[in-house]
């Protein structure tokens, strides 16, 4: 963390922390507000690579896609688009 490859020690004023979380969410737009979803899960992975064809490109796309969202640690959501419609080549990742 940056506290630590500083030398500072990290000092968190709970009251302060408390409203500033608070304010935020509150704050927030309803758009990026999302339910809870169950996690995925190694075993759930493991699962798949089992189950999909990796010499099917489309399995091996989905597949690479999944285990890479897990291990960067982001929401797949942020990674994929939602619709095939909504696929921009200016915005979106490309096969070259």
């Amino acid at each position: 963390a940056w506290h630590i490859i500083h030398g500072h020690s990290w000092v968190i004023n709970k009251a302060k922390y408390k409203a500033i979380l608070e304010g935020t969410s509150r704050l927030a737009p309803t758009t990026s507000k999302h339910p809870h979803r169950a996690p995925f899960m190694v075993d759930i992975i493991c699962f798949l690579h089992n189950i999909l064809d990796r010499d099917n490109p489309c399995d091996a796309a989905i597949f690479a896609c999944l285990t890479l969202s897990f291990f960067c640690l982001v929401r797949l959501g942020e990674f994929t688009i939602p619709t095939i419609k909504s696929f921009n080549p200016m915005r979106h990742i490309t096969r070259a």
